[in-house]
């Protein structure tokens, strides 16, 4: 199982002076490849700009569709709105995580286990993610989390705009999913390597 470092991963991580500029930002952290999604969620910022002008989209990551990303960003006329912060160090990132208003990770499939959406709800952030294996096993829909269809860009829309407007619930989904992730605190992920190996041995 994959685990993450709660001491790292939290509410108040330290928002890096860039990141604070950029507010209030939606979050995209991940590989700029055709099956993260980051073109479903391109398509849905436009509706979400249109309710909330204020609001970006900060991409973290790199990968093959970012030339591609860029130009949709420009077809869509949402270039202003959507800022692509390339790869971020390690120890950053949970600042940028810390310093957004929700995460969004809108993947087509073959995502293993959601880490992302682990170290977002660690950093305190309300999650709206697609309803896909791996995903579907970290979020409990409407509980700790929000889950929309792969590649439903409407839909996405809305529950990113719904979020946007309900403080009320996002803190309720950020405090179930503060409770959710303890159970994937590298300490706890360790006793659970530990006794498989117990039980193997015995």
């Amino acid at each position: 199982p994959n685990g993450v470092d709660l001491a790292r991963f939290r509410p108040d991580a330290e928002v890096p002076p860039e990141a604070g500029r950029l507010r209030p930002y939606v979050l995209f952290v991940g590989r700029l490849e055709q099956r993260k999604g980051l073109e479903v969620l391109l398509r849905a910022m436009p509706a979400v700009c249109s309710r909330h002008p204020a609001v970006r989209l900060v991409v973290v990551g790199s990968g093959p569709l970012e030339r591609q990303c860029h130009r949709l960003c420009a077809e869509l006329g949402i270039a202003d709105r959507v800022r692509f912060v390339g790869r971020v160090e390690g120890d950053r990132l949970p600042g940028w995580y810390a310093g957004a208003e929700l995460y969004v990770s809108p993947a087509l499939g073959g995502e293993a286990m959601g880490i992302v959406l682990i170290e977002a709800m660690a950093a305190g952030r309300p999650v709206i993610a697609s309803r896909i294996p791996g995903y579907d096993e970290v979020i409990a829909d409407r509980r700790d989390g929000i889950l929309v269809e792969p590649g439903a860009g409407p839909a996405l829309a809305d529950a990113i705009s719904g979020l946007l407007t309900d403080p009320a619930r996002c803190r309720e989904l950020t405090a179930a999913g503060l409770r959710t992730i303890e159970r994937y605190a590298w300490p706890r992920v360790a006793g659970q390597v530990e006794q498989v190996y117990r039980e193997v041995l015995d």
